[in-house]
Formats: structure tokens, sequence, C-alpha cells
């Protein structure tokens, strides 16, 4: 009888062992699966902030365009009230001169006695 005990004691250990092994193997089958599911979201997230660096340097492109376009309506404009202040101070130098020449002409008329007669 003890014979009989140790034979079935040792095919309990056999079977049991057997368990171990295959509880082992689909354990280190799902560590397998699960290294390549991290692996698959690690280059995920890789791509994504590749393409979110991407999008970032083509919105400082743009920025940069438009900043440059800005800074050269800014300088046309700059250009352009330039003149219109050049033109202005044009302007008034001419109308002081043209006041001159009437002070002038007023002056010549005062000296000519007729020109006061026809005033008045």
């Amino acid at each position: 009888m003890a014979g009989v005990a140790e034979r079935t004691l040792s095919s309990f250990r056999r079977i049991n062992l057997n368990r171990e092994k295959k509880i082992l193997h689909e354990l280190s089958e799902v560590k397998k699966v699960s290294m390549k599911l991290i692996k698959a979201v690690d280059t995920i997230a890789i791509v994504l902030l590749l393409a979110l660096v991407g999008v970032g340097f083509i919105v400082m492109k743009k920025t940069t365009e438009s900043n440059a376009v800005t800074a050269e309506i800014a300088l046309i404009q700059a250009q352009n009230k330039k003149r219109v202040i050049q033109e202005v101070g044009l302007l008034t130098a001419e109308i002081k001169n043209l006041q001159k020449d009437l002070n002038r002409v007023r002056t010549i008329l005062q000296k000519d006695d007729t020109y006061d007669h026809n005033r008045k």
C-alpha cells in the first residue's frame, strides 16, 4: 500500500510540475505579448510626439512668414508717412514763400497811391 501511495504522490507531483510548467509558459507568453504592446504604445507615442514637433515647426514658420509680411507692410506705411510728412513740409515752405511774396506785393501796392484810391 505504501508503494501505491508513493506512486500516487509521485504522479500528483508530476501533474503539478506539468501544471506549473504550463502556467510559467503561459506567463512568459503573456509577458512577451505585453512587451510587444508596450513597444507598440511607445512607438505610437514617439510618432505622435514627432508629429506634434513637426506641426510646431510649421506653425512657427507660418508665424515667421506672417511677421515678415507685417514688417514689410509697416515699412511701406512708414515710408508713405515719411513722404507725406516731406510733402507737408514742402507745402508749408511754399505757403510761407507765397505769404512773403504777398506781403511784398502789398508793400509795393501800398506805396503806390493809386492803390489806396481804388481801394476806397
